[in-house]
């Protein structure tokens, strides 16, 4: 089986990226993590990964992901998604969307949908409360 990279970048484009955890915080239920984004020894971004266990599964999204004006446009982002998913699987995780997308996030999901990376839970639609915001429901489940 094709590993995300291969099927999301398999003219091997993408930067090759790693995530520097600065601080966790475990809540029981939930472990959250603030990562530095780092690419060629450059940190070029920061996210927040949130771990949960509900009643019926186990599952991993970003709870905020942000790349430096600059790094945008060049596939520091969609690196960085992979990255996460591949880490949320090896623990165990299904990898999923917010309920709410920000534009950036919703071209990412919608590019992994369309390449039968990511399930679509709920189809997107224009938030009723935040012009260029979307919701809906995007996930990676364990293979």
């Amino acid at each position: 089986m094709k590993s995300y990279r291969e099927i999301l970048d398999p003219n091997n484009t993408l930067p090759v990226v790693r995530l520097d955890t600065t601080s966790s915080h475990d809540y029981g239920h939930l472990l959250y993590e603030d990562m530095t984004i780092i690419s060629e020894n450059t940190p070029v971004g920061r996210l927040s990964l949130a771990s949960e266990e509900d009643a019926h599964s186990l599952f991993a999204h970003f709870d905020g992901i942000e790349v430096v004006q600059n790094q945008r446009g060049r596939g520091v982002g969609l690196a960085t998604y992979i990255l996460a998913i591949e880490l949320s699987h090896t623990r165990g995780f299904n990898f999923e969307s917010q309920n709410s997308l920000t534009e950036h996030s919703k071209k990412v999901w919608e590019h992994l949908g369309n390449s039968g990376v990511a399930q679509i839970i709920v189809p997107l639609t224009d938030s009723p409360y935040r012009k260029g915001e979307y919701n809906g429901k995007f996930r990676v489940p364990l293979q």
